[in-house]
């Protein structure tokens, strides 16, 4: 009976810990039960020098990464996307905080950053575009593509 009355008393003092630092962990995240969907556009980080990083997740809940081009393979049917500037998604480090030879850097390795950060945030990737969207009928009509 002793130890029911301990073991219970260990867990509301956990619960208690946990409840005390639930504003901690959930601060980074809106504190609201709305969609805020952010867009990114890859290129910022050009002229506007506008990094993945300095985006506010705190206040979204959703963010979507423009853009990736929908390939189409006719002779197997098959479809993928691929990035429109590898450069800007995989190989620059202007956050500084990934290793040389780290394997993905760019905007994707800063996305990962920003996520780890904002584990609240869904990433989603933007296909097509204005200028790459042709593809889209056929992927549609494709089973295997699809």
């Amino acid at each position: 009976m002793k130890t029911m009355k301990t073991m219970k008393n260990k867990l509301l003092l956990v619960f208690f810990i946990l409840l005390t630092l639930n504003p901690i962990f959930s601060q980074n995240q809106p504190q609201h039960n709305k969609i805020v969907v952010g867009y990114y556009a890859q290129w910022a980080i050009y002229s506007r020098d506008y990094n993945v990083l300095d985006i506010e997740a705190d206040k979204l809940t959703h963010l979507m990464y423009a853009f990736y081009d929908a390939t189409y393979d006719a002779s197997n049917e098959t479809a993928k996307i691929e990035s429109l500037d590898p450069y800007a998604d995989y190989d620059h480090n202007e956050s500084g905080l990934h290793a040389w030879d780290a394997s993905v850097k760019g905007n994707i390795g800063d996305l990962k950053l920003l996520k780890e950060q904002f584990p609240h945030l869904k990433v989603l990737i933007s296909v097509g575009g204005w200028t790459k969207s042709q593809n889209f009928p056929a992927i549609a009509a494709s089973q295997n593509a699809r």
